[in-house]
């Protein structure tokens, strides 16, 4: 016969671990989104104004860092629409001329973007179990 003692104590523990990693996966996402916004920004082929403002991410239906430049030069409508899927994040910008400067662009930035993604890709996975193990502990 087995008998485990201080059953109670371990399944509340147990559900204590993992309601703390659900918030630590959906606070890492925001972490992952913060770095994708800051690469993408740094890749970009323009020191400031719209485009660059304009790059934000959305989580759970929320939009997070639009305008964050604080040049005033961003449009309402280069807001991205929100995200409303759990566990997910994108990053990205409406901004209606950014699709000509990652694919049509001349001047070098071509691709930009993608060159971001592929830079965020090779971290993002680290970055969130790292944010989940320092969380737990």
């Amino acid at each position: 016969m087995i008998k485990i003692l201080n059953e109670w104590q371990m399944k509340q523990r147990w559900k204590k671990l993992t309601s703390t990693t659900v918030h630590l996966t959906e606070a890492g996402l925001h972490v992952v989104g913060q770095k994708g916004v800051t690469i993408v920004k740094q890749n970009s082929p323009v020191i400031e104004g719209r485009l660059r403002g304009s790059f934000s991410y959305t989580i759970d239906g929320e939009n997070q860092g639009f305008g964050d430049e604080g040049n005033g030069k961003t449009l309402p409508e280069d807001k991205m629409r929100n995200n409303k899927k759990k566990k997910t994040v994108i990053i990205g910008t409406n901004c209606v001329y950014a699709k000509k400067v990652e694919f049509l662009s001349n001047t070098g930035s071509r691709g930009f973007m993608q060159i971001s993604f592929n830079q965020l890709k090779q971290i993002a996975e680290k970055m969130e179990a790292d944010h989940i193990k320092k969380g737990l502990g």
